[in-house]
């Protein structure tokens, strides 16, 4: 195989990776609009599509509250009637809220009306209910309302967080892609190196080979890094908005470093369980979902008691035949009570199945505080560690930078190629890309921290 066939496959590689990238992902394109934190995060609280369904179901649970407390008030009905029969006899049924009233009528033609206001005294659900008294069904949807308000805050918690994590891994994608892009230069001279030598029998062919297939994965990693860069920037568009475009973010890390709040320290961990046992909104939501469950409780069991409701009305009866004669009007008032006697065990087991339900979200409860406790301990072990993991890479970096100053002090004395600056070079930029990243690791997972014992995340970062 002629020698020459290793410069052409090299003039091969660069034209396939030229043209091939550019269409793989374009980012930084004049006319894209630069997404920074704080935009996504506004934009996130906005349009977010899991958060604005959460905000329609405390609509919907507002509106049983109002519907509880309609069903305590007043009810005003009216009913009429207007038949004839051939056969002289006439049943007429009047529809009240209390039941349906039946009469027998002998005149050939009746018409009549009847208006009639029914007021629950005590009945499943509420005692006095207009006066003020204690109705369990509305402290039921009340507590219904709680919950999902707790829930709607816990999910801007998850999106602000989910937000801020999506972020910090497009940054050190951004940052790594700069440095593979640097470090492919210097594979490329380094293969240029090598194919002079091999040209020159300096090298054998196994040399040469080493060579291309580091430069091949070189280029194969920058490919990698800007599908991930790609897949990313659509992630964070699903998370600000349910599938916005996002092509360009704002490379400052300095920006981003920025969001938590001064002055921001960290307690012990027995110190952060007891906190995120007072603060986590989700604990508040199944607290008020139990306390939903237990009022409905005291309505279901509320059912074996007699039902007193009051009733008043004004009626008025003539004859179609004869208009003016045998007419009847008046008011009547009755208080009507129904007493349960026999329900087939129905009630009971409505009442089982109710406490069968609150028993299983307690059981949730727990588990939720077991995750609560799984969630700070593994954020406040990956700071730590984290923390070590920045102090070994800037000793690198420091170690790094006096190799790199001392093989250009020797490269300008021709004792080193240049080659062995480059590798310097390279070697120093990775392990600041090691720093960059872990930098951006520690905020996020400080923010996952916030979150994880309850804190308002937007309070907790400088959010505006």
């Amino acid at each position: 195989m002629p020698k020459y066939y290793f410069l052409l496959k090299f003039c091969l590689f660069g034209l396939l990776f030229n043209l091939v990238l550019p269409p793989l992902v374009a980012i930084g394109e004049n006319d894209q609009p630069v997404y920074d934190l704080s935009t996504c995060i506004k934009s996130g609280l906005q349009n977010h599509p899991i958060l604005l369904q959460s905000q329609l179901m405390t609509k919907y649970y507002q509106s049983g509250v109002d519907l509880a407390k309609s069903k305590l008030g007043p009810h005003i009905s009216i009913s009429g009637t207007a038949l004839d029969f051939d056969n002289n006899k006439t049943i007429t049924a009047f529809s009240t809220p209390g039941g349906i009233i039946v009469t027998k009528d002998t005149r050939g033609s009746i018409y009549g009306t009847g208006l009639t206001l029914s007021q629950p005294i005590f009945s499943s659900g509420s005692l006095l209910g207009i006066l003020g008294f204690y109705a369990p069904s509305v402290e039921r949807e009340k507590n219904n309302v709680a919950a999902q308000n707790f829930t709607n805050l816990q999910l801007r918690g998850v999106i602000v967080l989910d937000i801020i994590d999506t972020y910090g891994k497009i940054l050190k994608t951004l940052h790594s892609l700069k440095i593979e892009e640097e470090s492919l230069k210097t594979d490329k001279l380094l293969y240029e190196t090598a194919l002079s030598k091999y040209q020159l029998d300096l090298i054998n062919k196994s040399e040469l080979l080493d060579a291309e297939s580091v430069l091949v994965n070189e280029q194969a990693k920058i490919i990698g890094l800007k599908s991930t860069l790609e897949i990313n920037l659509g992630t964070l568009g699903n998370k600000v908005g349910g599938g916005v475009k996002i092509s360009k973010i704002s490379d400052n890390k300095a920006a981003f470093s920025s969001i938590l709040c001064d002055g921001d320290k960290f307690l012990s961990l027995d110190e952060l369980y007891e906190l995120a046992y007072q603060k986590r909104n989700d604990i508040k939501a199944l607290e008020a979902q139990i306390q939903s469950l237990t009022e409905n409780l005291k309505v279901i069991n509320s059912k074996i008691y007699p039902e007193v409701n009051l009733g008043a009305g004004y009626d008025y009866k003539g004859d179609l035949s004869d208009p003016g004669s045998n007419n009847s009007y008046g008011w009547n008032i009755n208080i009507r009570l129904d007493i349960p006697l026999f329900d087939c065990g129905e009630n009971k087991a409505e009442a089982s199945q109710q406490e069968s339900l609150i028993m299983f979200q307690r059981e949730v409860l727990r588990a939720l505080k077991n995750d609560i406790v799984s969630q700070i301990q593994e954020n406040y072990q990956t700071i730590e560690s984290l923390k070590e993991t920045l102090k070994a890479q800037e000793k690198n970096v420091e170690k790094t930078k006096e190799t790199l100053a001392l093989n250009v002090a020797r490269y300008e004395k021709g004792l080193v190629s240049e080659l062995e600056v480059l590798k310097a070079n390279d070697e120093l930029a990775k392990y600041e890309q090691a720093v960059y990243e872990a930098e951006i690791d520690i905020i996020v997972r400080r923010v996952a921290l916030s979150k994880a014992i309850g804190s308002d995340i937007l309070a907790c970062i400088n959010f505006k």
